[in-house]
């Protein structure tokens, strides 16, 4: 019964090396007590690459995990960066406990938690965020 928690545990720190999580932006809440990150999240294969949005508390870095509000996934025909590195997801605080994440309306998405830390997240559709 060790072997299978000790093989998980090597797998999990291997697909950790594997990623990479590159911040594409970061948008500091009204009361400048939490921070969105934007950030594109590259990893080695079978698992997919995308772009994902965390929500963090200011002065926390961005942990190498997968983000915590939103994730998208990167096809060539959705999300990620367009040719003038405008990311494709865009967020904006509506409060202090409301963040709003649009994204390109093509997308694939998947909504890790409805809520992080005490802020509601609200994920919007946005065709105008769609590629040229």
């Amino acid at each position: 019964m060790g072997t299978p928690i000790l093989l998980l545990a090597a797998w999990q720190g291997c697909n950790a090396i594997l990623c990479n999580n590159d911040v594409l932006a970061r948008v500091r809440s009204p009361n400048g007590h939490r921070v969105a990150v934007v950030f594109d999240r590259a990893c080695g294969p079978p698992v997919r690459s995308g772009t994902q949005v965390s929500v963090l508390r200011l002065g926390i870095l961005l942990p190498s995990s997968r983000g915590n509000a939103a994730l998208f996934d990167n096809t060539p025909r959705v999300v990620h960066v367009n040719r003038d590195q405008d990311p494709l997801v865009a967020v904006r605080w509506s409060s202090d406990s409301v963040l709003e994440v649009r994204y390109d309306s093509y997308a694939d998405h998947w909504q890790p938690s409805r809520e992080v830390a005490g802020v509601t997240i609200r994920l919007v559709p946005d065709s105008t965020l769609a590629p040229n």
